[in-house]
């Protein structure tokens, strides 16, 4: 990931982003930092990650150490058996005085004994608390079905949790965990690497609160398929993942949703524009209903009259109106405009997914040119990358002739011609994605009914481990939720092996700062 590449970032969301991706950049220079130094074993003992020898105390001492920048010990305490001049003396000072490690007894280290299994857990659980990351996965981790848990120190059993269900640590190919085997040099690198994964990706994902599961689940998910050696590796070329826009990456619940608020601005506020009875009267529709229960039909209504009003324009045309409409304040909020109305905690999650190498797919049912002017700056998501509902297409000099009886022409623009295809909801999505991406997601993200296909599709008979979740809008204090209805549905979901996000509760922040909703707003 080059941060040095980012566009400069301008509007208020943009800057927020700006602001907390400059946090994840230090942390990916120094994972960076840590495994280019892993290969120069002279200045700090560091671990050979091709070699079947023991790793040492030491060794873990020094990664940790470089990762953090080499700090300076302090008054930490000496040990007998590690002399100032050592390579890696620094390094175990700097550890023992931030509790990370303890000597053996006798004012002794035992800087080149061997490291076991338990013992790297330790240091790294430690390690992981001391950085301020989360360690709460390790509470839920079974780890009573290894044959060998009877031999396990008492002392270790809560990091052996914490380190199994983050994905340092897994079963031996005989089925032990083997919590006191000797750690080989390429074991503690591969185990520092995924450590130092995890690090990075809590930082990508700080706008999300410190226990929020999915997040968790997403962290431990993505250190296990991201690793070569993992029974669970996914090839980056697998890496497929999807989300829903509306009310799954951005505001959905007020008044209605963006496409619909655009489709209104243009009917009925374009100086440019006549609209025939029949679509003012969707537009006018939508308008009188806003504060209301979602009318019956209205999505296929509103679908086929926006065709109709963009009839003749060019897609770069409804592109230009869109970027213009986007700067318009987002009706329900304060210090929030319409393009910026997505939610931060899930733009975050599609940046941290691009990290490990995932293609990202938007799937909606909103109008696919309309979506490719929301994400094209936020999201970054190219054009091809996105699935919508289509508008029909013709040539401008095509007249009545059939797309088989045309050619186009050197005068010839491409506009839409006022038909549609149906919307891209449900079973719709599914179709779209065997026909337009051709292969199975092993992520999926939506918030409704209409994703709801999309989601069981990803974890059903999936050749790969695979998670999918709904975004639950339950947050009526920062937003414009419904608790009672959104957790109506949750077991509904849990039988299809559909997890759920909470906005109320795994959210730290919805908009980022200085976004609030309008206390004095219309009430839906």
């Amino acid at each position: 990931m080059d941060v040095t590449e980012k566009k400069v970032l301008t509007t208020p969301l943009k800057r927020r982003m700006s602001k907390n991706m400059k946090r994840c950049s230090s942390l990916l220079w120094a994972l960076a930092l840590a495994l280019s130094l892993a290969a120069l074993p002279a200045r700090s003992a560091a671990p050979d990650a091709a070699s079947s020898a023991p790793a040492t105390r030491a060794m873990l001492c020094a990664a940790l150490w470089e990762r953090e920048g080499r700090p300076d010990a302090g008054d930490a305490a000496d040990f007998s058996d590690v002399p100032r001049t050592a390579p890696y003396a620094s390094a175990v000072r700097w550890a023992a005085g931030k509790k990370l490690v303890s000597g053996v007894g006798n004012g002794a280290f035992l800087p080149d004994g061997a490291l076991s299994r338990e013992q790297m857990a330790t240091v790294l659980h430690r390690c992981a608390k001391y950085l301020g990351l989360d360690v709460s996965v390790g509470e839920d981790t079974n780890i009573l079905s290894y044959s060998d848990m009877l031999q396990w120190s008492d002392w270790a059993v809560g990091a052996l949790q914490w380190a199994v269900g983050s994905g340092l640590l897994d079963a031996k190919a005989d089925g032990r965990l083997g919590a006191w085997d000797t750690v080989t040099q390429a074991e503690l690198t591969a185990a520092l690497s995924r450590f130092n994964a995890l690090a990075i990706h809590a930082d990508l994902l700080h706008a999300w609160t410190e226990d929020a599961a999915a997040k968790n689940a997403l962290t431990a998910y993505m250190a296990s398929i991201t690793d070569p050696k993992s029974e669970a590796y996914i090839p980056v070329e697998d890496r497929v993942a999807v989300f829903d826009l509306d009310g799954t990456l951005m505001c959905e619940t007020y008044p209605r949703c963006f496409e619909y608020m655009v489709f209104v601005d243009f009917v009925l506020n374009n100086p440019d524009y006549t609209p025939t009875e029949e679509v003012k009267a969707v537009a006018q529709e939508i308008v009188d209903t806003r504060w209301q229960e979602k009318p019956s039909g209205i999505s296929t209504r509103q679908a086929a009259a926006a065709a109709i009003a963009y009839q003749g324009m060019t897609p770069a045309e409804l592109e230009a109106y869109v970027t213009r409409f986007m700067d318009s304040d987002a009706e329900g909020f304060k210090n929030l405009k319409r393009g910026e109305a997505f939610y931060l905690p899930m733009v975050q999650l599609v940046k941290f997914l691009e990290a490990n190498d995932f293609t990202v797919y938007i799937v909606t049912a909103t109008e696919r040119n309309i979506v490719r002017a929301l994400v094209k700056d936020t999201l970054g998501i190219p054009p091809a990358r996105v699935i919508g509902t289509e508008y029909g297409y013709t040539a401008t000099g095509q007249g009545e002739a059939a797309d088989g009886d045309y050619t186009f022409q050197a005068t010839d623009k491409v506009v839409f011609d006022g038909s549609y295809y149906g919307e891209n909801a449900k079973m719709s999505k599914v179709d779209a994605i065997v026909r337009e991406i051709g292969q199975q997601p092993v992520l999926a993200f939506g918030n409704s009914s209409g994703d709801v296909a999309m989601c069981a599709y990803a974890v059903t008979n999936n050749p790969y481990a695979a998670l999918s979740y709904i975004v639950l809008a339950d947050d009526e204090a920062r937003e414009w939720g419904d608790t009672e209805g959104a957790q109506s549905k949750i077991a509904d979901y849990e039988k299809l092996g559909i997890g759920t996000i909470s906005m109320r509760d795994d959210f730290a922040t919805i908009y980022g700062d200085g976004v609030e909703k309008d206390a004095g707003a219309p009430q839906k």
